[in-house]
């Protein structure tokens, strides 16, 4: 902290708002340059992160090939497994996830819709007689 504020300093500025004011730009001039300092690395690390979690997701579908017309109910599961396990890697999330996405996607699978796209109303009879 010497290379902000001195002893003298410090002792100082209590009452000289000036002084107070220069050591502030001191501290805002430092922490600008470490910010920019380490920036470099930072976007390194998350270009790396963002290729590797495009290479798993694409992996991801490459060996599910069934899921891929579920891509939105995918990340949603995927996201609520993410939020409920901070943490824990994309892979492992990614493979605590699937047994969920299968089920979902299975349970879509049983309601057959008939030809206006929706559910008959036998199907939702049979669905609350589920709950």
């Amino acid at each position: 902290m010497s290379d902000i504020i001195t002893r003298a300093e410090y002792d100082r500025c209590t009452g000289d708002y000036d002084l107070f004011v220069t050591i502030l730009e001191r501290v805002k001039a430092q922490a600008v340059e470490e910010a920019l300092r380490i920036l470099p690395n930072v976007m390194k690390s998350l270009t790396i992160q963002a290729a590797g979690m495009y290479e798993l997701k694409n992996k991801f579908y490459t060996d599910h090939p069934e899921l891929v017309p579920h891509r939105q109910l995918v990340a949603t599961i995927v996201e609520q497994t993410e939020a409920n396990n901070p943490g824990l890697s994309y892979e492992d999330i990614i493979k605590k996830a699937l047994p969920s996405i299968e089920a979902k996607v299975k349970t879509k699978k049983v309601v057959a819709t008939d030809v206006g796209g929706k559910p008959s109303l036998s199907q939702i009879d049979h669905l609350a007689g589920m709950l």
